[in-house]
């Protein structure tokens, strides 16, 4: 909104000054970072200060000319109370009108000339929703990288232009020599405090928006998020909890994406949300859309093709056993909708890389032999990450040869960054992060790091507490890893499982196959001999959970009815045994623990509500169920001597909570609190995040390298610049 053409310059209220010229705020002459919808939704408050100002109003004024939900409202209201440490029960500064808006009820002292702002420094750092310059430095002062010719940032400056130009203009392919000098400009994300950036960005094929997964900090619950480059503002799309891996439709105007073992989509123009089919599995390996409203998905099983409007999908192409194929994913629709780009992950590592199909399965074609790349196809050129740099090279998709050498477009990303481009020369990438496998005290002290794995999940500790299995969760490396802990070296044990369980008292890995590899049900990997065996077979994919301690039983969830959802079924572990169902309610039950002692079982469950919680009940004769966590909580696993059972809360803490049998009955202490592991990913999406070891003194997690958090996205307009 535009500024007032009165004197005033400023506006003070109880310590804070709002500075209407340099557009800051400050609390004692300190600067408060905050976002620009953020800013602009205080100053119409505070010009108004005793006055109602409606919703309707702010809306207006705040977004003009863009159609945004209340929700982007409330989120603004919601980061000014934190900034401004206010009480929404009892405020000192913003009240709420019920069913008609808000009032800034503190004293404003309006001032016409305030005292210059201090220098900006770190402008990286600001939680803003603009384009920031990482250096500090200005277009004319940057420093050239020889290895960035012809790329041109889309900076802050450009995005103004926005706003009073046609998007397609601004993104004209071919930009005039006199352009500023090459720099890299930061996408932060205008997210409220509470939520931090969980995936790369996408681009829309128009060049509009972005489209990317946030995590909220203390649900832990992910949600699909737009930004609108012409406005620079991010809002959370309403309904998207557990999203990720969005794409576009080819018009632009729908986002396809991943949530809750379902396929959705939402249309911007109003936000409304479908469901196209159900999925096998919770987080599909992405998905891409034609022209002709076709939607192609992958998971671990096979490629599928579905309505986008919605319908039952059909597998168009599974891993072939001929040629060592373990899973695909990735696809990626080429102009035409008919051939598309995918990845294949072999036992082979020859085979495994980018490959080029079509919907008449006519073409299975490697063109690129890079493991666990993402890549994006834009005007004749295919974008890919290897080793940490951002590569460029022109390809024909008709003949799927490459024409010229590949150009380093970006010298320096995450090996995991993600990668999109829109029709017009803008291309998207980061969001990477680097996972290590770390070892934690009860306090949540790093006391060593185990490198040289993939980011693995599930992870269990061998008896003997020296060496752990887990299960790698991109598709690319694939398969259950084995990590030395005390050699620190890492392998890849089984190319084609995963769940893997290290069973009590042995030399024996259970786990279930990625795909229809070989009959669907338990295998059981005898690590001397490096053979495997089926101990039992479903018709459904079992997720191996968890055994009991004297080696007869095991737990695993399966899907089995549509009305029982997710249940708990156990099973002998000596061959020739029948499963059976333990836990099947038309609630969803994951997760199962039996005690040491096999007297009990803890699982979560989501009876009451939306969100999982901890219970624990009589085991293998149920009736004596009590819950164990109020606030949310998965992933249950008890200490070797049973007395303490840890689980993770919903904002990712893991707790804590003493257990003591007597008689028959079971009491359990107040759960406390023992730290938050840098966890990433859904507690729900994965059968356990961290593992324990005998005593409970120590636990195993993979997590972020540097934290929780991940690399920037970064937008590049007009990248080829004078490479054609």
């Amino acid at each position: 909104p535009a500024e007032s053409m009165s004197d005033i310059g400023q506006y003070s209220f109880d310590g804070f000054r709002l500075d209407l010229r340099s557009r800051l705020l400050f609390k004692d002459s300190v600067r408060v970072p905050v976002t620009t919808k953020a800013f602009d939704t205080l100053l119409a408050l505070v010009r108004r200060h005793g006055q109602v100002v409606t919703k309707d109003e702010l809306l207006s004024e705040v977004w003009p000319s863009t159609i945004v939900s209340e929700d982007s409202l409330t989120q603004n209201i919601s980061l000014l109370r934190r900034l401004l440490e206010d009480d929404a029960a009892q405020p000192r500064f913003i009240a709420t009108v019920a069913r008609r808006g808000y009032r800034f009820i503190a004293t404003v002292v309006e001032d016409a000339d305030p005292p210059a702002p201090p220098a900006r420094q770190q402008p990286e750092a600001e939680p803003s929703g603009r384009l920031v310059d990482p250096a500090g430095t200005s277009a004319a002062s940057a420093p050239h990288n020889p290895k960035l010719k012809g790329v041109h940032w889309l900076g802050v400056g450009a995005l103004l232009v926005i706003c009073g130009m046609a998007v397609g203009s601004l993104f004209n392919a071919n930009h005039e020599p006199g352009a500023p000098e090459e720099r890299r400009l930061r996408f932060v994300p205008d997210l409220p405090a509470d939520s931090a950036l969980a995936s790369a960005g996408v681009v829309s094929p128009d060049a509009r928006h972005v489209a990317f997964i946030a995590r909220d900090r203390v649900s832990g619950e992910t949600r699909l998020w737009i930004r609108t480059l012409s406005t620079g503002m991010a809002r959370a799309i309403t309904g998207s909890e557990g999203a990720s891996r969005p794409f576009w439709s080819p018009d632009s105007q729908a986002i396809g994406f991943f949530g809750g073992s379902r396929l959705r989509r939402v249309n911007l123009a109003g936000d409304a949300l479908a469901v196209v089919c159900d999925t096998v599995i919770p987080r599909p390996l992405g998905g891409t859309w034609n022209e002709k409203g076709e939607i192609l998905f992958a998971d671990a099983n096979a490629l599928y093709l579905v309505p986008a409007g919605g319908g039952e999908p059909h597998a168009l192409r599974q891993p072939s056993l001929q040629d060592n194929d373990l899973a695909f994913a990735f696809p990626q629709f080429l102009p035409g909708g008919r051939r598309f780009l995918f990845e294949v992950t072999s036992t082979d590592p020859a085979r495994t890389g980018i490959y080029l199909g079509s919907l008449d399965q006519s073409l299975k074609v490697q063109v690129l032999d890079v493991p666990g790349a993402q890549v994006a196809y834009t005007r004749g050129y295919l974008l890919y990450v290897r080793d940490g740099r951002l590569f460029a090279r022109s390809f024909d998709p008709e003949s799927a040869r490459f024409a010229g050498e590949p150009f380093v477009v970006v010298d320096a990303t995450s090996a995991n960054a993600g990668v999109s481009a829109a029709t017009e020369s803008v291309i998207a990438f980061g969001g990477g992060a680097t996972e290590d496998v770390v070892e934690y005290d009860r306090k949540g002290q790093i006391l060593r790091t185990y490198g040289g794995a993939p980011p693995l999940r599930n992870l269990t500790l061998s008896p003997d507490q020296h060496a752990l299995v887990g299960e790698a969760i991109d598709p690319g490396p694939g398969g259950v890893w084995l990590v030395d802990l005390e050699r620190q070296v890492s392998t890849r044990l089984i190319g084609n499982g995963s769940w893997p369980l290290w069973l009590p008292k042995s030399r024996t890995v259970a786990f279930t196959p990625n795909r229809d590899a070989r009959p669907m049900g338990v295998y059981l990997r005898d690590m001397d001999a490096g053979t495997d065996r089926l101990l039992f077979r479903t018709s459904s994919r079992p997720i191996v959970s968890n055994a009991s301690a004297d080696g007869r039983t095991l737990a695993y969830t399966a899907v089995t009815s549509a009305e029982t959802l997710q249940d708990i079924w156990t099973a002998p572990l000596q061959e020739g045994g029948m499963p059976s169902p333990l836990i099947a309610s038309k609630a969803r039950e994951i997760h199962p623990s039996i005690s040491p002692d096999g007297q009990w079982i803890a699982y979560a469950s989501d009876e009451e509500g939306t969100s999982f919680d901890v219970y624990v009940d009589a085991f293998p004769a149920l009736g004596r169920k009590k819950r164990v966590s109020m606030n949310g909580g998965t992933q249950p696993q008890w200490r070797a001597d049973g007395k303490e059972l840890f689980y993770l809360r919903a904002d990712q803490t893991l707790m804590s909570v003493g257990v003591s049998t007597q008689r028959a009955s079971l009491e359990l202490t107040p759960a406390r609190e023992l730290f938050r592991p840098m966890l990433l990913g859904l507690m729900s999406d994965f059968r356990n995040q961290y593992t324990v070891n005998a005593d409970g003194s120590a636990f195993y997690a993979g997590v972020a390298r540097s934290g929780n958090a991940r690399e920037p996205i970064s937008l590049i307009v007009n990248w080829r610049g004078t490479t054609e």
